[in-house]
């Protein structure tokens, strides 16, 4: 009897591990699908930025920032190629990561002074940035207080204020969210595309890039949004996720690090009092 209730546990038991084992083959699925569909739109958008016509003539483009974490620091940088990509010239382009570089030909003070040269400058709002705006403490203090000189002189003429998440007046300080700022929180793609019709100040109704975005709605409304936007949330999760994992090492090895130092000390501690110790006796 025994053995009978025995092998039916068995045998559950591998019915159940099977079922077990086939959930994250279904998951990894489901992930791949979202995937495929994400790599489709992403580079569908990119395909319509390479077909964008180009101009007789380009503005310069000063784009400042804070680095509130990695990730809104790669957006910003992918949004920066992505004009590139769109034909901007990339030497019309500032943004420190290029141009603010050891042995350029800028120092930081000529490099923060550019923005009253430019043509526009895209302001990329977040909560660090309106804190140090508001504030004026921080390494972009210089590149700050020429934005607030520019926007005192020159008025809100050329300033492009855009945010990647959250509202406006989480991302700006009062002067700069009264103006009509951009959002690219909803849907960035479509976004994009009227922010290069800001930046090279088009009419907004019928130009080349406003026909272009309409025919990358059209493509993009075969897109189930359903899949792809929870896919965006899990790369985000992962991303931070591996950020966290990260301070964890960093704070590890900087126990390790200390941990050394303090054997570092007792050991010439020790040391010190041998020797002593031994003068003692020779006396």
């Amino acid at each position: 009897m025994y053995q009978g209730v025995n092998h039916i546990t068995f045998r559950a038991c591998l019915a159940f591990l099977y079922l077990m084992a086939l959930l994250p083959c279904s998951f990894a699925s489901h992930l791949n699908k979202e995937e495929d569909l994400h790599q489709r739109h992403e580079r569908l958008f990119y395909e319509h930025l390479e077909k964008l016509p180009a101009l007789e003539h380009y503005p310069t483009l000063f784009i400042t920032y804070y680095p509130d974490h990695e990730l809104h620091k790669q957006r910003v940088l992918e949004l920066a190629n992505q004009l590139r990509i769109a034909h901007m010239p990339q030497q019309n382009i500032y943004i420190d990561e290029w141009t603010n570089r050891p042995g350029s030909e800028y120092t930081i003070h000529q490099y923060s002074d550019l923005i009253f040269k430019v043509d526009k400058v895209l302001v990329i709002g977040s909560p660090q940035f309106k804190k140090t705006y508001e504030e004026g403490k921080d390494f972009t203090t210089q590149e700050i207080e020429n934005l607030r000189s520019r926007s005192a002189f020159q008025g809100p003429h050329g300033l492009i204020p855009i945010f990647f998440e959250g509202e406006a007046r989480e991302a700006f300080p009062q002067g700069l969210a009264n103006l009509s700022t951009r959002s690219l929180v909803e849907n960035y793609y479509l976004g994009f595309f009227d922010l290069l019709i800001d930046i090279y100040n088009l009419n907004p109704r019928d130009n080349p890039i406003k026909q272009a975005s309409r025919e990358f709605k059209r493509l993009l409304d075969n897109f189930p949004q359903e899949v792809i936007i929870p896919y965006k949330e899990k790369l985000q999760q992962e991303h931070q996720k591996k950020v966290q994992k990260d301070k964890e090492v960093r704070k590890k090895s900087l126990s390790f690090s200390n941990q050394i130092t303090q054997f570092q000390e007792y050991t010439q501690d020790n040391n010190t009092k041998l020797d002593k110790k031994k003068e003692s006796i020779k006396v």
